[in-house]
């Protein structure tokens, strides 16, 4: 929500959100009804009215100026929460209090390394995000190693590109321990092209990663997408030891597909693409997770660049 907030404002989109917790539409029964008065502030339960009276007002003239609005109607039992970052990352979709032991792990694209969320880790400081070449040589040793950092904890996992598809592989090798995945600019199907991953080996054992960046990874990115974000993905790959970039290309390359495993995990998932993406596009990453996740665009995707200070 904060960062739909931040990217769409100046298209004239505001982001906010709405909790209004136990709402009375006849599902209650009484000692459900009377916990949840007990709860309540004001000393009644919400009503669909009063819920539609502030979407109303959020949407009309006199709201124009509410935007990252989170709305809390209810007080859970025990002291008043600190709102936090924290305690926004940790909203649930299913209405059930969530497990303070989550974690956030946030997983690089090739060809970057952990770096590629530093400007988004101050805002979620508890998050891990690891440099992933060093894990293995295979997406499953990645998930592997990122599991035995975690020792059991609940996990929502962000994983673009390469890591979006070890997203994947962490949630299969621990599908009750994953509670969520966004997918970034990947998908879970796979269309094997053993000719084309020898190609960018070759290219970057040969001739370097100035010119592997040059031919396959810029063209990646949208024909609209700004100079400074250009820049700042050129000079982390730039970074980069050729030998890592090679062991991601193969681990990507070889990745399973997890469409079927997709289709019967009971986690979350979410698939995020740029309306200008390439590969794979919006419809082809949608399509990869079927029914079962739920799929959002947005114009750009910046984590390589500074949030707008506000």
């Amino acid at each position: 929500m904060l960062a739909s907030a931040h990217e769409l404002a100046d298209a004239g989109v505001r982001a906010n959100v709405i909790n209004p917790g136990p709402i009375d539409t006849g599902w209650m029964t009484d000692e459900i009804r009377v916990s949840g008065i007990a709860q309540q502030p004001t000393g009644r339960l919400g009503t669909p009215k009063d819920t539609a009276n502030l979407v109303r007002f959020l949407l009309s003239k006199q709201g124009e100026w509410m935007a990252t609005l989170v709305q809390q109607w209810w007080l859970p039992e025990g002291p008043a929460p600190r709102l936090t970052t924290a305690t926004l990352r940790r909203s649930r979709i299913r209405s059930r209090r969530y497990d303070p032991a989550m974690r956030l792990v946030l997983l690089h694209a090739l060809p970057f390394d952990k770096r590629m969320w530093d400007t988004t880790q101050p805002l979620l400081s508890d998050a891990l995000a690891p440099t992933l070449y060093g894990l293995g040589h295979s997406l499953q040793e990645w998930a592997v190693a990122v599991l035995d950092h975690c020792e059991g904890e609940e996990l929502i996992v962000v994983g673009s590109s390469v890591g979006g598809s070890c997203a994947l592989e962490i949630a299969r090798a621990s599908p009750d321990q994953v509670r969520g995945i966004v997918l970034v600019g990947a998908k879970a199907s796979v269309r094997r092209d053993p000719v084309a991953r020898e190609v960018i080996v070759r290219a970057l054992q040969d001739d370097g990663i100035h010119a592997a960046w040059d031919w396959y990874w810029a063209p990646l990115f949208s024909s609209t997408a700004d100079a400074e974000t250009l820049a700042a993905a050129r000079r982390l790959a730039l970074e980069q030891d050729v030998d890592d970039l090679i062991r991601g290309v193969r681990a990507l390359h070889d990745r399973r597909d997890q469409a079927e495993f997709v289709s019967a995990w009971a986690g979350h998932l979410v698939v995020v693409s740029g309306a200008r993406d390439r590969t794979p596009t919006p419809a082809a990453a949608a399509a990869s997770v079927g029914e079962g996740g739920m799929s959002t665009w947005c114009r750009r995707l910046r984590p390589l660049r500074p949030p707008r200070k506000t």
